[in-house]
């Protein structure tokens, strides 16, 4: 094992050979000595001694097992498949196969990644404590290496030519082989402690390996002479669709941490440390892992600390219900529907850690659902024939205990102005993350101490806590405009309490923390494009203190068009007073879309042909001139590349009118206009900012004409308010729903009958 330390004076390498990783195997009790001479004459294995241990955190006794010390570390997987396999993947348990040889050896030392501690003579002792919040980060020394290749097709192949390369602010070029070099020379000197990149699994660090080893050239971007260890990359089948999982390139005695990994990108250094503090995983490692890992080896942890092994291969089905119990089970959080429309002087009271909290509060855990201890006694789970054990703590609720204290105290002082602002939103950011992939990972399947059925127990609890906050809003003179899962949004009626007092009777009375999130000036509810209905998660609308709250529109989606990104938080800092009288001297929309020429920079498509369009292939909208030609000038002067896709052979279809598509109201249908544009929406004008209103109501005091953007756009006049007529019939069923209706419904009686 090769550990390296970091203080003032540098970077230490230390070896340590005594390290021996072992693997348990349980089975019957009489059938331990035939097993035992069987796996002693295989080549792999150095010793077998008959130990006791627990294998499950619900027993209590220790039970009999095979410790197998292999004689080294790479043959403990072929070792565990020769030896399940041997008792028909089903007499043999194994535990503590595939742990992180990382892990093993930093919870067996009661060390951890990151922290302050103390080595002698093979001795190792901590000097801070592991769950401490307020502790120092070492001053390392960071660079970042960045290349410059010659991509003709838009995204950087294994074939391309390298140009160049950069390592903060030297720039290095030439041949292929003298940047290579130079890239060794430059972190050689710099030598950094972390070597940050930008797409370094993915890319950068396997280009320049098979470089250098095509042309020859030594380079040692670790602190080993060794070269970096490298994962290869895989693609996996998961909830319906492939997942690709680029290649790790792990360096030795220096971090290699790639921008674009979800801690570092979330949470910066900060949040990568913090979680890889908690978790003993480290930070390289820790950087490619996702939150749900890190909890998971927390409870590994756990585990250890109380002697009991981890099991390899969890096969643990889900218990047999019938129909009524899994429909009662099978169901989410609730959620209340929205009153569609623009909505003024709301609050918003949102749990904090809402489902982490429940875990905690009831003792959910696999080992504590359906004791066997607490049959008679147990704290029944609402709606559901579960029961919880009242006499062991699950080992989730000690995992994310101080997970959630932790977080309560960063989310405090991360709003305090200070030099360690920073830090702390790192680390309250990653633990946030943290805590909500705590709860999906009851539900998952290869989750080592996950159960499905705690998920449906956490749903049920997170259930009955809203339908309870939501009366006790209204016996302090409360209404719920909507409410998701651990939020509500009341309207205070003439004689409500004051907003505090509701806080502190449901957070008293529930027994958990509820905060306030804010009151709104104005909030606006989204319909369904389809049905009209209220949106769960659309809304967007404006705090007291001129804060933003979006939630589902364009400016959170991936795949919303950058001039729509830009104008869109114009209008909303800008508000309608101002949009409608200077829409026309400063037109946003008019400003990035019309005007705007084409960028002739790099491609936005990989799959380009360096050709010119045979026949059979046309552009993908359309083969018109005018502008539409000119743009494909100007595609052509990148390289000559053209976007093509072959035709089809039947004629192309014609665009339907707008009012003609589905769905849409007769009431809402537009004058005729071609394409799949929305229809134009009345904007309010005594509103702070430009509102949509989606078949809500304007309201008595709106005044003067109003103009929509896109209606602008398309030389349409002004509205008069006055004159909107909006659609407030109820969705009409179709033949097909209405037929199901009537079957269902059953035949009718007396003279309807006939």
């Amino acid at each position: 094992m090769v550990l390296w330390l970091w203080n003032e004076r540098g970077a230490h390498r230390i070896e340590d050979r005594r390290v021996v990783p072992t693997f348990f195997l349980h089975a019957p009790p009489p059938e331990l000595p035939a097993i035992r001479r069987r796996i002693e004459i295989l080549d792999g294995v150095r010793e077998v001694r008959e130990i006791s241990k627990r294998i499950a955190l619900e027993d209590d006794e220790r039970r009999p097992v095979l410790e197998i010390v292999p004689r080294h570390y790479r043959d403990i997987r072929n070792l565990a498949h020769i030896l399940d396999s041997n008792g028909g993947y089903v007499d043999h348990r194994l535990f503590n196969v595939d742990l992180r040889f990382s892990q093993r050896y930093a919870i067996e030392h009661d060390i951890f990644p990151m922290g302050l501690l103390h080595y002698a003579n093979g001795v190792w002792r901590a000097e801070e404590e592991h769950f401490a919040l307020d502790y120092p980060l070492p001053a390392l020394r960071k660079s970042l290496l960045d290349l410059h290749v010659d991509n003709p097709a838009g995204i950087p192949r294994m074939q391309d030519r390298l140009l160049g390369a950069r390592v903060d602010d030297v720039e290095i070029d030439g041949d292929v082989e003298t940047i290579l070099k130079g890239i060794d020379a430059v972190v050689r000197s710099k030598d950094p402690d972390v070597l940050m990149t930008d797409g370094g699994d993915a890319f950068l660090m396997p280009y320049l390996a098979a470089k250098a080893s095509e042309l020859g050239v030594k380079m040692q971007l670790g602190r080993d002479p060794d070269r970096f260890v490298g994962v290869k990359a895989k693609s996996y089948f998961t909830y319906g669709k492939i997942v690709y999982k680029p290649g790790q390139y792990i360096l030795r005695g220096r971090l290699h941490l790639d921008r674009g990994h979800f801690a570092f990108r979330e949470s910066d250094f900060a949040g990568l440390a913090e979680l890889s503090r908690l978790s003993t995983l480290t930070p390289q490692e820790q950087a490619r892992l996702t939150p749900g890992t890190a909890f998971s080896a927390m409870q590994v942890n756990q585990a250890y600390h109380d002697g009991c092994l981890v099991v390899w291969k969890k096969n643990r089905p889900e218990d047999f219900k019938d129909a009524e119990n899994l429909l009662r089970g099978d169901r989410g959080g609730f959620t209340f529907e929205p009153e569609v429309g623009v909505h003024e002087g709301l609050y918003e009271l949102d749990f904090s850690s809402l489902y982490p909290s429940i875990m905690v509060k009831y003792n959910i855990s696999a080992e504590t659902l359906d004791c066997s201890c607490c049959t008679t006694d147990g704290l029944p789970v609402p709606e559901l024939r579960y029961h919880l054990c009242t006499r062991r703590v699950g080992i989730v609720g000690r995992v994310l205990k101080p997970l959630i204290e932790r977080r309560r105290y960063y989310k405090k002082m991360k709003k305090e102005p200070g030099p360690l602002q920073d830090i702390y939103t790192g680390r309250d950011t990653i633990l946030k993350w943290t805590l909500v992939t705590s709860f999906g990972y009851q539900g998952y399947k290869n989750a080592r101490f996950g159960r499905i059925e705690c998920h449906e127990a956490i749903n049920a609890y997170a259930r009955n806590i809203l339908v309870r906050t939501m009366e006790i809003a209204e016996s302090h003179g409360y209404e719920v405009v909507h409410g998701i899962v651990d939020s509500v949004w009341l309207r205070a009626k003439p004689n409500a309490d004051p907003i505090e007092k509701v806080r502190e009777h449901i957070a008293g009375s529930i027994g958990l923390p509820i905060e306030l999130e804010g009151r709104y000036k104005w909030i606006v509810f989204l319909p369904c494009k389809t049905t009209g209905v209220g949106a769960l998660n659309r809304y967007y609308g404006l705090f007291q203190d001129d804060e933003f709250k979006l939630r589902g529109i364009e400016l959170r989606k991936h795949d919303t068009p950058e001039f729509i990104n830009i104008c869109q938080p114009r209008i909303d800092r800008g508000g309608v007073p101002r949009a409608h009288p200077e829409g026309r001297r400063h037109p946003p929309v008019d400003r990035e879309v019309r005007p705007r020429p084409l960028d002739p920079g790099p491609p936005v498509h990989p799959h380009e042909e360096r050709l010119a369009r045979p026949p059979g292939i046309r552009r993908p909208h359309g083969d018109r001139g005018g502008p539409e030609a000119d743009g494909e000038a100007r595609l052509r002067g990148r390289a000559g590349r053209v976007r093509a896709v072959r035709a089809p052979r039947r004629p192309r279809p014609r665009l339907r009118a707008e009012g003609a598509r589905r769905g849409v109201p007769p009431g809402r249908r537009g004058a005729g206009r071609m394409g799949v544009h929305p229809p134009p929406v009345p904007v309010r004008t005594d509103a702070p900012r430009a509102v949509r209103v989606h078949g809500g109501e304007l309201g008595p005091d709106v005044r003067g004409p109003v103009r929509c953007l896109d209606c602008q756009l398309a030389g349409a006049g002004d509205y008069d308010p006055r004159r909107l007529q909006v659609d407030r019939r109820e969705p009409q069923p179709s033949p097909r729903r209405r037929r199901v209706q009537e079957a269902m419904a059953g035949p009718r009686r007396g003279r309807d009958a006939e």
